[in-house]
């Protein structure tokens, strides 16, 4: 920017307008805070503490004095790659070995390609059975 106001001679806003960005925006200083000891602490917590999750590491750190929100927590969490196993829920062990219950359904039974069974009916409509044609309604056309 000083070189703009240099080689056009204009103030520092007339210069922000030429490039076409505001004030603020080039003014604007962060005012982040250093993470180093929250994260710090987050890992202690999890370490000490296996089977919490962000959720209550964050309850711990505000017990502890940490004002920081939720969001932050779980940032922080997941770039230190933190994160609790997902359990698998057990199987039935037993229930593999039981035979299929066969189904009083008119129809057959049938299995996909991909493992999946589906029953194919053979029923036909009471109109049908007794002989009588019912006019097909289709709605609005």
């Amino acid at each position: 920017m000083p070189e703009l106001m240099q080689r056009f001679g204009c103030s520092q806003r007339n210069a922000l307008r030429i490039v076409g960005m505001s004030c603020s925006t080039y003014l604007y200083e962060s005012k982040r805070r250093d993470e180093a000891a929250l994260k710090l602490r987050i890992k202690e917590i999890t370490q000490t503490r296996v089977h919490y999750g962000y959720r209550r590491v964050h309850v711990l750190l505000r017990r502890e004095g940490y004002r920081d929100n939720v969001k932050r927590i779980y940032r922080l969490y997941r770039e230190q790659g933190l994160s609790l196993r997902l359990k698998r829920p057990k199987r039935n062990k037993t229930a593999q070995w039981r035979q299929p219950v066969t189904d009083r359904r008119n129809g057959a039974r049938d299995v996909r390609r991909n493992g999946a069974s589906f029953w194919l009916l053979n029923r036909a409509p009471e109109g049908l059975r007794n002989g009588v044609i019912l006019p097909l309604w289709r709605g609005w056309v």
